[in-house]
C-alpha cells in the first residue's frame, strides 16, 4: 500500500502537515537516559509502561516513543485517507529525526511509520495509523526484524540517514 501513497508522502510534505499534537514533542526533543535509550523527551514523561531491561533497549525506546497518528479532523476516507495519516506521520517523523542529528553522539534512529486498515471498523475504507522511534544496536533485534512479513500494514522505515535537511514550511510545487 505504500507504494500508492509514497510518492505523494515524500514529496508533498511539510512542516504543515505536522499535527498540533506533535509540536511539544519536537519542541522538547531527545534525550539518552541512564540505560542509553533515546527518548523523545515529551513522550518519555508521559510514558506509565514497563521500564528498560538491559537486553530489550530497542523495544523500549519503541514503546516510550510510539503515538498514534492523530486523525479525528480527518474526514476522508479509503486510500485518500492513508495518504493523509502517512503525510502526517512522515512530517512529524522526518521533523523529529532532523533535530536528533542535531544533537553530539546522537544514535543511528529509525522511524516506522504505519497505516493500517481498521478491521472490526465494519469499514473497509477507515485506516489508522502510528508513529515510533527505535534505534538498531549490536546483539539485539531490530524493531521490526520481519517487515517484509508484514501484510495488514502499511510500513515505512526513514533513516535517520535520509533527514539531512528540514521539510519545508509550506508544500513545495511538483516539478519545481
Amino acid at each position: 500500500m505504500f507504494g500508492e501513497i509514497a510518492t505523494d508522502v515524500l514529496e508533498g510534505a511539510s512542516l504543515e502537515d505536522i499535527p498540533e499534537a506533535y509540536w511539544a514533542p519536537l519542541r522538547e526533543g531527545w534525550m539518552c537516559d541512564k540505560t542509553g535509550a533515546w527518548l523523545l523527551r515529551s513522550f518519555k514523561s508521559s510514558y506509565f509502561g514497563p521500564h528498560c531491561s538491559p537486553d530489550d533497549v530497542v523495544g523500549y525506546e519503541a514503546s516510550v516513543n510510539g503515538r498514534g497518528i492523530p486523525d479525528i479532523d480527518l474526514s476522508s476516507t479509503g486510500i485518500q485517507r492513508a495518504r493523509e495519516l502517512a503525510k502526517r506521520g512522515y512530517a512529524f517523523a522526518r521533523t523529529a529525526l532532523f533535530g536528533l542529528r542535531r544533537m553530539t553522539d546522537h544514535p543511528i534512529m529509525e522511524a516506522y511509520i504505519s497505516i493500517c486498515r481498521v478491521d472490526d471498523s465494519g469499514d473497509d475504507d477507515l485506516y489508522t495509523g502510528s508513529v515510533t522511534f527505535a534505534s538498531p544496536r549490536p546483539n539485539e533485534a531490530n524493531y521490526l526484524e520481519d517487515v517484509e512479513d508484514i501484510r495488514d500494514c502499511a510500513i515505512l522505515i526513514l533513516e535517520i540517514s535520509d533527514c539531512d535537511t528540514p521539510l519545508p514550511l509550506i508544500p513545495m510545487e511538483r516539478g519545481a
